[in-house]
C-alpha cells in the first residue's frame, strides 16, 4: 500500500495528472490538495535546479539562465533523483545534453558537463593519509620499479578532443568570455585533484603525463606505467612526475610484491 502511494506520489511531482492528485488528496483542511501539493512540487523543482546549477556552474554560464532551466527541468522529468541527498544527483546530466537538438553545434558541451561532474565528485572524494618521499627511502632499488602506488581517491583524469580545459579555466578565473576561445577539435588532457586546501585543481597536462596517472589509477605497476607513458612520448621524465605527486600529497600508499604500505 505505502508503495504504490509512494509511487503515485513521484508521478504526480512529474506530471500534472489531476487524476493522481485527487487519489492523493488529504479532506478537512484549509487548502486544496492540488494547491499544497503544486507548493511541494515547486519547492522540490527549485532545490533540484539549484543542485544542478551549483554542479554545473559552466554550463549554465555557457548556455544561459532561461535555456539551463529548460534543459534541467526536462532531465528532471526523465531522470528524478533516486534519493534525498542531491550530492549525488546529476551523474547523467553530460548524456542527457548530448541528446538535445540545439546543442549540436556544440559538441562539446556535453564533456564540459562531464568534467564538471568529475569536479563535483573530486569535491566530495575524501583525502586519505598522506604518503610521502620519506616512506619510499627504505624500498630497494630492485623493487622500486614493481611498486605500486595508490592514488588519492580524489584525483581524476578526464580526456576530452575539445580545448574544456581552457573554457573551464577562463570561467573559474572570472573571465568567462567563451567567443575568445578556438574550440575547433584539439585533444585536452586533465587532472583534477584537491590541493592541500582541499580547493579542486584543474591541471592541464601532456598525454604521457594523462597516460601515466591513468595507468596507476588502474593499479598498474610503476614500471609499466612508466613504460605506457614513454611510448607517448619518449621526452617523459618518471621522476618530474613522481615529484608533482609527491608535491600535491597524491600517494597515499604504496605495495610490492604483494605488501602493502601507507
Amino acid at each position: 500500500m505505502l508503495k504504490a502511494i509512494q509511487k503515485k506520489f513521484v508521478e504526480a511531482l512529474l506530471d500534472n495528472n489531476q487524476d493522481i492528485l485527487n487519489d492523493l488528496s488529504v479532506k478537512n483542511t484549509s487548502i486544496s490538495s492540488d494547491k499544497r501539493f503544486q507548493i511541494y512540487k515547486n519547492n522540490v523543482w527549485l532545490e533540484v535546479l539549484d543542485s544542478l546549477h551549483n554542479t554545473f556552474p559552466v554550463v549554465y554560464g555557457l548556455v544561459g539562465k532561461d535555456f539551463f532551466k529548460g534543459c534541467a527541468y526536462q532531465f528532471f522529468k526523465k531522470h528524478p533523483p533516486q534519493a534525498g541527498d542531491l550530492n549525488l544527483y546529476g551523474k547523467n546530466f553530460s548524456e542527457f545534453l548530448s541528446t538535445i537538438e540545439s546543442l549540436k553545434a556544440y559538441p562539446y558541451m556535453s564533456d564540459i558537463a562531464k568534467l564538471e561532474w568529475v569536479c563535483h565528485i573530486c569535491c566530495l572524494s575524501e583525502k586519505e593519509p598522506i604518503c610521502g618521499k620519506e616512506d619510499f627511502m627504505c624500498l630497494p632499488q630492485d623493487e622500486f620499479l614493481n611498486l605500486k602506488i595508490h592514488l588519492q581517491p580524489h584525483l581524476y583524469v578526464q580526456y576530452s578532443k575539445w580545448p574544456i580545459d581552457k573554457v573551464w579555466m577562463s570561467y573559474h578565473q572570472n573571465i568567462l568570455a567563451h567567443e575568445n576561445i578556438d574550440m575547433s577539435q584539439q585533444d585536452s588532457y586533465m587532472l583534477i585533484f584537491k590541493d592541500t586546501k582541499f580547493k579542486v585543481m584543474l591541471v592541464s597536462c601532456e598525454k604521457s603525463l594523462y597516460t601515466f596517472m591513468k595507468s596507476l589509477l588502474l593499479g598498474q605497476s610503476l614500471a609499466l606505467s612508466a613504460e605506457k607513458a614513454l611510448d607517448e612520448d619518449q621526452n617523459f621524465q618518471l621522476h618530474t612526475s613522481l615529484t608533482f605527486l609527491f608535491q600535491h600529497q597524491l600517494i597515499s600508499g604504496f605495495s610490492v610484491q604483494g605488501e602493502e604500505n601507507g
